[in-house]
């Protein structure tokens, strides 16, 4: 089993595939404000049978780069704007951002990316 796993992460070099990542989704509130928002999200996410977590320590741009360093498929960033209106701005880990959708949108991208297992 251990050389099973040195060779997948030799393989991937850390970045798994969406259906095969720890953690799939990582939700970052801009500020304490919304982070009802973000519990919200990762809450709708974990129900929807994917793996998600709110980061809510330390600087904004720290939880970005430690996402961005445990090779995070997603980065879900909520600002005020988006828990206005309950919405998501999605980070790909290629560095690619999308544009704010409906929360539940998002959710359903991610797991039919998953279920696709592309």
């Amino acid at each position: 089993m251990e050389r099973l796993f040195a060779h997948l992460l030799e393989v991937h070099a850390g970045a798994f595939p969406l259906w095969y990542a720890p953690v799939q989704i990582v939700a970052i509130p801009i500020g304490a404000a919304q982070e009802a928002a973000a519990s919200a999200f990762a809450r709708a996410a974990i129900d929807a049978g994917l793996r998600a977590e709110v980061d809510r320590d330390a600087s904004m741009g720290a939880r970005i780069r430690r996402a961005a360093g445990r090779k995070v498929p997603y980065v879900a960033v909520i600002g005020e704007r988006e828990a206005a209106g309950g919405e998501v701005a999605l980070r790909l880990r290629d560095g690619r951002q999308l544009p704010p959708m409906p929360a539940a949108a998002a959710v359903a991208r991610i797991s039919a990316e998953r279920d696709a297992r592309r």
